[in-house]
C-alpha cells in the first residue's frame, strides 16, 4: 500500500472510503471475522467478545490493543484452538509506559525525575544482583 498516496487521499477527501486498490468495510466489526492468518486487534479494549470469537477465521491472534479480547471471548477461541499471543506480553512496552504516565500524573514527578529515580533503582539493583552471583561462587568454589 502506498502511504503517502493514501494520505493524500485522506487529506483530499476527508477519510479512507474510495481509496483506489483498497476495499473500504463500512462495519469496522466485519473485519474481525474476515478470512485471515493472524488477527491483530490493535486499538480498542473488548472488541472480541462473546458474540464474535464463534465466526473468527484467523488461526493467532495478536492481542496489540490493551484489553482487546473479554474473558468470554477468550475462552471460546481457545476452545476453537485459536492461539491467543495475550497483550501483557505483545503490548507490554505500552503497559509499562503507561504506567509511568499514571504515577506522574499521581505524583507530578517530571519525567526526567522519574528517569533519574530509575536509575537508581536500576544500579542498586545490579548491584544486590552482583554481589549475590559472587557470593553464590564463593560458596561453590569453597566446596
Amino acid at each position: 500500500m502506498n502511504v503517502e498516496a493514501l494520505k493524500a487521499h485522506m487529506a483530499k477527501t476527508g477519510g479512507v472510503a474510495g481509496f483506489e486498490g483498497a476495499q473500504f468495510v463500512e462495519d469496522g466489526a466485519r473485519v474481525l471475522v474476515k478470512e485471515c492468518d493472524i488477527l491483530i486487534p490493535a486499538a480498542l479494549e473488548r472488541v472480541l467478545h462473546d458474540a464474535n470469537p464463534p465466526a473468527i477465521q484467523a488461526k493467532l491472534v495478536v492481542e496489540a490493543a490493551n484489553g482487546p479480547t473479554t474473558f468470554e471471548g477468550d475462552q471460546i477461541l481457545r476452545e476453537r484452538g485459536i492461539v491467543v499471543l495475550p497483550d501483557l506480553y505483545v503490548n507490554a512496552g505500552g503497559v509499562v509506559v503507561s504506567y509511568f504516565e499514571w504515577v506522574k500524573n499521581l505524583t507530578h514527578i517530571p519525567f526526567g525525575s522519574m528517569a533519574i529515580r530509575f536509575d537508581g533503582h536500576s544500579v542498586r539493583w545490579k548491584d544486590v544482583t552482583t554481589n549475590r552471583v559472587i557470593n553464590s561462587w564463593r560458596v561453590h568454589w569453597k566446596r
